[in-house]
């Protein structure tokens, strides 16, 4: 979403309208539901569609999967106070979604003022919007004019997408078994150097994904493992295109991070949303 509006910012885009869809989700993946409703808090106009829900946006533990602790919760609905008082909505039904995990149709979320309007698509969403008024972060006001806006739907690069599938929970075993097999695999038989690269690089994936790594770290893991195979290719020439092949998908791996480090620069978190 950063990145989104930063190409829209860099293309003098004046609105940016954010579409956060979780249907069709997991009850196990409530954490995107309830970021869903914070980012709608904070929105200067918050439309939902017909037959959608917002709220159950209490804090889940990363690592546990169960309910944070009460100071983290209470931090939280402070939060989810703050960014509703400043665009006019129930600050009460922002701190119930927060402490009580509680959840209300779009009807219903009209009525209490937790959002602004229903719309069913983007069409109608850029008509409702044209000619109401905005608060800026500057106290300045705005006058949205859209509806005869063009719509540029944004969509992540590739190094983003790539991030989107390694940092999946569920292949971290994966990475890590096969990892682990590989490093094993060349302390047996150590001289062929490629099992040793392959496993150390599974081995970074699987801690990624795990969430165990930030991604900071994990970009700095597959850039030393680069530079330490770039040492080992003279000592054994032997086997030096197998250590090649692992040097460079250390590398490459390593400015898949990079990217990723330079586009978000939002900071990590061992909380779920």
């Amino acid at each position: 979403m950063l990145s989104g509006a930063a190409s829209a910012h860099g293309a003098g885009v004046a609105d940016v309208p954010c579409r956060c869809h979780s249907a069709g989700l997991p009850r196990s993946t409530l954490d995107v539901e309830a970021a869903r409703a914070l980012i709608t808090f904070a929105a200067h106009v918050a439309a939902m569609a017909p037959g959608s829900t917002i709220g159950a946006a209490t804090p889940v533990d990363a690592q546990t999967g169960q309910k944070a602790s009460d100071k983290v919760i209470i931090d939280a609905a402070a939060f989810a106070e703050s960014v509703a008082a400043q665009r006019s909505r129930d600050t009460g039904f922002a701190i119930d979604t927060v402490c009580q995990g509680r959840a209300v149709p779009a009807t219903e979320a009209v009525r209490l003022g937790a959002v602004d309007l229903i719309a069913s698509d983007h069409v109608a969403l850029l008509k409702s919007l044209d000619g109401r008024t905005v608060t800026l972060a500057d106290s300045s006001t705005v006058t949205l004019r859209t509806a005869d806006a063009a719509v540029t739907e944004y969509k992540p690069g590739w190094a983003r997408r790539l991030l989107g599938v390694l940092a999946d929970p569920t292949l971290a075993f994966l990475f890590l078994s096969l990892g682990t097999l590989a490093a094993m695999y060349e302390l047996a038989a150590p001289g062929h150097g490629f099992s040793g690269a392959i496993g150390v690089i599974l081995l970074i994936l699987g801690f990624f994904a795990l969430g165990v790594l930030p991604v900071s770290v994990a970009g700095l893991a597959h850039h030393a493992s680069h530079h330490g195979l770039a040492e080992v290719v003279p000592q054994v020439p032997a086997v030096g295109d197998l250590h090649g092949v692992g040097q460079r998908a250390a590398d490459s791996f390593g400015c898949v991070y990079g990217q990723r480090l330079r586009r978000s620069p939002a900071r990590g978190s061992s909380l779920l949303w």
